[in-house]
């Protein structure tokens, strides 16, 4: 249910779940609370949300030091990012303690990335001052691997970083795979809640129906690629460029 995103923000499964689920498996149909997108065109979703689902992310200036971005369920947002993408969950959140599916509960200790502290601070421990968020999209019928419903040769926007700026980048995973997401040219603090102490990670593993933040300092200019460390999904379109510039403000 969680990998599917079916998670109540109480941490329970809603209502009546497993029994519509098991009703539908059974006779064929999809799974109960996933918006399934088969036949969508631009402009006309045939998935809708089951209610108003407007983005309820924390808001940076609230949010205490330390704190995990996402680790309160955020519901997904209206756009079902066009044909490229076959579902979404109708909530994602943060993961980071959470070993996998078929990893916890033996006994046995499981290195998760709440695990993870760096030896010593990283250079900038500001607070992120912009936010962007990214989905990790795809469609498992048709093998099409895309990042916000767009694949490489479709996507024309270059992802836009300021030279010096302290930004925060969430990946939201709406597919039913891990994606382990690389990006080049500097490293990612990942907020696993530990403060000062972030580890830097250069990719960093998304699970299905995540959302995992990172804090970033872009020091150098220049295009940078950043994409999906599966060979066979950066080949199927889920690949972006990252420009790195000097801001400079309109006059």
């Amino acid at each position: 249910m969680t990998d599917m995103g079916m998670v109540m923000p109480e941490g329970k499964e809603m209502p009546g779940m497993k029994v519509a689920m098991d009703k539908n498996m059974k006779a064929g149909g999809k799974m109960a609370g996933m918006e399934m997108n088969h036949n969508s065109h631009e402009g006309h979703d045939t998935g809708k949300m089951p209610a108003p689902a407007q983005h309820d992310m924390q808001k940076m200036a609230g949010m205490e030091h330390g704190a995990i971005p996402g680790s309160v369920p955020v519901r997904h947002g209206p756009d079902m990012h066009g044909s490229g993408n076959q579902s979404i969950p109708q909530v994602t959140s943060a993961r980071l303690d959470d070993p996998g599916i078929g990893l916890g509960g033996s006994g046995r200790r499981v290195l998760v990335y709440t695990d993870l502290k760096a030896l010593e601070p990283f250079y900038d421990t500001r607070q992120p001052q912009r936010e962007i968020e990214i989905h990790l999209t795809g469609h498992m019928e048709r093998f099409m691997w895309s990042l916000d419903g767009k694949k490489y040769s479709q996507a024309h926007e270059l992802v836009r970083f300021r030279l010096g700026e302290r930004l925060r980048w969430t990946f939201v995973n709406d597919t039913m795979m891990e994606h382990t997401m690389h990006l080049h040219g500097m490293f990612m603090q990942l907020e696993n809640g530990l403060g000062d102490l972030l580890p830097s990670k250069h990719t960093v593993l998304v699970k299905p129906a995540e959302r995992v933040s990172v804090a970033i300092t872009p020091i150098e200019r220049g295009p940078w690629a950043f994409h999906c460390h599966l060979a066979m999904h950066m080949g199927a379109g889920m690949f972006r460029v990252v420009l790195v510039r000097s801001f400079r403000p309109a006059r």
